[in-house]
């Protein structure tokens, strides 16, 4: 019975149920207490003494080291698990908050899972997004771009990507980078992982760069961009019309090939500006075409910088002014011969106002004489006869207009001739007016004109030359009494205009001025078509009040209506001298 016991426990004991282990090794040493407990076991089972005292206390240092070894697995398994669970919240966090959008996709076609950027993305929450097919949430125009990739995907297992227009929950949209490979489940089915990135900014950053690029390239000027050793990194249409080089032909060669060796130290010190900050330098240049021929051109060269604000490199935008240059040198030709004939001009102006000057007094002695000793004639006893009478009187009434042309034109002249002496004083206006009145009330009331002047409750006082206004108002005064019509009225009024000027208006009733009157009417002896009329005039007048009153720093001018009449004004400047 003893040997079946021992047998027994031997057989469950055996190194065939054990973990192989060194002697010394806490599973050795838990197997053989295991051993010992059992055939105490048996022992007591079949009325056999009990352990000894040694067998008892191996036995229970045995299992002791055994309790140890337990607390420390459990201690290894606790640090496991707290690890694990460290690993799985970091990425659930990777996961969820990760800049990107992360999903699963069944083979359906339905969202399995996704993290929070997605449902960001697509303006919903992860529970709403969870069972959704993805198809619903890609532009229907961008549908079949999705399905070829997700095609190729599940047949060939190789990653896929493209940009796709995405549709959020609220109808908006958003350009979309979509990247996907393919796993299998336990069940072997396929199922999509997908990563998604908002590309809005850069879509629309790629298409403002494509619009400029159309723009550049569109350009009639040659757009050019270079580095800093001048070598062409960029070359549009425009240059390849200007310069005869293609983009293919030219691009990675230095810019001097298109620099006449003369003009090529220009170029570098432009570059050297550019490159010490200067803005933009634009100057005109002479450029070498490709068959060899020059061209003016002008340049205008701006830095172009890095995201950093470093210069590295410039852009050049040239254009051909090879026919404004032709033109400007015909231009500067055409101004040194009109130079050269204004000079003549002007000798010759000269020559006849000094002429003019001098024959006017040469003419002024015989004609003084014809207009006395008709005088002495007219008066003589006994008194000439009727006919006798009538032939005075033309010869005094042409003696008299003869010397007042010779007076106008000799003021012409001098004017003209820029030696007229003006005395600058203040001139009282009411004065000035008082006398022009006194002079002018025989010829209106010969003609029955209603005269009406201002009166001045404040004094008025003007800078200029005292018998030159007086000169101008007579002249205006006279005209509007000679061009009125039957029974007419001149009105003569004030007023200050702007600070520091005052405006003399001479008002008439005549017929008024058409506007192509208007543009003749300061022309020298253009008396605009009364030459046959009743009336006498030179023509001259006008054209010397104008100058007059100019060379006082006055101005003169005219507002005119046919069929009411005229308004013909003077501006002075006010003056507080006494």
């Amino acid at each position: 019975m003893t040997d079946k016991h021992d047998h027994a426990a031997a057989q469950l004991a055996s190194p065939s149920k054990q973990v192989v282990a060194s002697a010394n090794s806490p599973t050795a040493l838990r197997g053989q207490a295991e051993a010992r407990l059992l055939k105490k076991n048996f022992r007591l089972s079949g009325n056999i003494e009990f352990l000894s005292p040694e067998e008892t206390r191996t036995l229970l240092h045995e299992l002791q080291v055994h309790q140890i070894e337990l607390e420390m697995q459990n201690e290894e398994l606790r640090d496991a698990q707290v690890a694990l669970d460290f690993e799985r919240a970091r990425y659930f966090d990777l996961y969820d908050l990760a800049p990107v959008g992360y999903c699963t996709v069944s083979e359906q076609g339905l969202i399995k899972q996704a993290n929070l950027t997605v449902a960001s993305l697509l303006g919903m929450t992860r529970n709403e997004l969870v069972k959704q097919r993805w198809t619903r949430f890609i532009h229907r125009d961008d549908a079949d771009l999705y399905y070829l990739h997700r095609k190729t995907l599940l047949d060939t297992g190789a990653p896929q990507s493209c940009e796709l227009r995405m549709m959020k929950k609220d109808g908006s949209q958003f350009w979309g980078h979509w990247a996907a490979t393919v796993s299998h489940v336990a069940d072997d089915k396929p199922e999509l992982r997908a990563v998604l990135s908002d590309i809005t900014e850069r879509k629309r950053t790629e298409a403002a760069t494509a619009r400029l690029a159309a723009i550049v390239d569109s350009s009639d000027d040659a757009v050019i961009s270079t580095d800093l050793r001048e070598i062409i990194v960029s070359w549009n249409r425009g240059a390849e019309t200007l310069f005869g080089y293609t983009a293919s032909e030219i691009v990675g060669n230095s810019v001097t090939l298109l620099i006449p060796p003369e003009r090529r130290e220009e170029e570098t010190d432009i570059l050297g500006k550019i490159e010490r900050g200067a803005s933009v330098q634009a100057f005109d240049t002479v450029r070498r075409k490709r068959d060899g021929s020059n061209i003016d051109v002008n340049i205008t060269v701006s830095p172009i910088k890095d995201e950093t604000g470093r210069i590295v490199g410039a852009s050049k935008v040239a254009r051909d002014v090879t026919g404004r240059k032709r033109l400007d040198r015909m231009l500067q030709e055409n101004n040194a011969a009109l130079e050269s004939a204004r000079a003549a001009a002007d000798k010759a102006n000269r020559a006849k106002s000094e002429f003019l000057s001098s024959m006017s007094h040469e003419l002024r002695t015989p004609l003084n004489a014809i207009l006395g000793f008709a005088q002495l004639i007219e008066s003589a006893s006994p008194p000439p006869t009727q006919t006798q009478k009538r032939n005075i009187d033309h010869i005094l009434k042409a003696g008299w207009y003869l010397l007042a042309l010779v007076d106008d034109i000799l003021d012409l002249a001098v004017i003209e001739s820029g030696t007229l002496s003006l005395s600058i004083e203040a001139v009282s206006l009411d004065e000035v007016l008082r006398e022009c009145q006194a002079m002018v009330e025989p010829q209106a009331q010969a003609r029955g004109i209603h005269l009406s002047f201002p009166r001045f409750d404040a004094p008025c006082r003007a800078s200029a030359d005292r018998n030159r206004v007086k000169q101008v108002m007579i002249n205006l005064l006279s005209n509007a009494i000679k061009y009125n019509r039957p029974s007419g009225s001149v009105v003569v009024d004030w007023r200050v205009s702007t600070a520091g000027r005052v405006r003399i208006r001479v008002e008439d009733t005549g017929e008024g001025l058409s506007e192509g009157k208007l543009a003749q009417l300061f022309q020298p002896f253009n008396r605009l078509g009364e030459e046959t009329g009743p009336v006498q005039g030179t023509g001259i007048g006008l054209v010397v009040s104008k100058r007059v009153v100019e060379l006082m720093g006055g101005a003169i001018g005219v507002e005119s209506t046919v069929g009411k009449g005229s308004v013909f004004w003077i501006e002075l400047d006010l003056t507080t001298d006494p």
